[in-house]
């Protein structure tokens, strides 16, 4: 099956195509409509995300969340305890490395 066959999803205001029905309305949603999907919850933001990943990593990094789970380690708060589970030694002692050097508060947060 050739590339063109499985990108199916046509945009119909624009020459965007998508290979799932999902990344259509995701597209559809965050440019040409007014709905807001992945909208962060801080009463004073308000910035609408295109995926889901997109808003979790702004609730970290701008500390709009309310997330209660936190590693005793390195201090990096998670949304639940099935994602403090995931969190390796290697991305702990990352997270501390990048909170040292400050490079925390420039958003450019190691990922673990």
């Amino acid at each position: 099956m050739s590339n063109a066959n499985r990108r199916k999803h046509r945009c119909p205001h624009c020459a965007a195509v998508f290979r799932w029905p999902a990344e259509l309305l995701y597209h559809d949603a965050f440019h040409h409509s007014e709905r807001r999907l992945n909208v962060c919850p801080e009463a004073d933001c308000g910035r609408n995300f295109q995926f889901p990943y997109q808003l979790a990593i702004h609730q970290r990094t701008a500390g709009h969340h309310n997330w209660r789970v936190s590693c005793t380690a390195c201090g990096k708060r998670f949304a639940c305890e099935r994602f403090l589970g995931r969190h390796t030694a290697a991305s702990c002692e990352q997270y501390r490395l990048d909170y040292i050097n400050g490079q925390r508060a420039n958003g450019n947060e190691a990922h673990g």
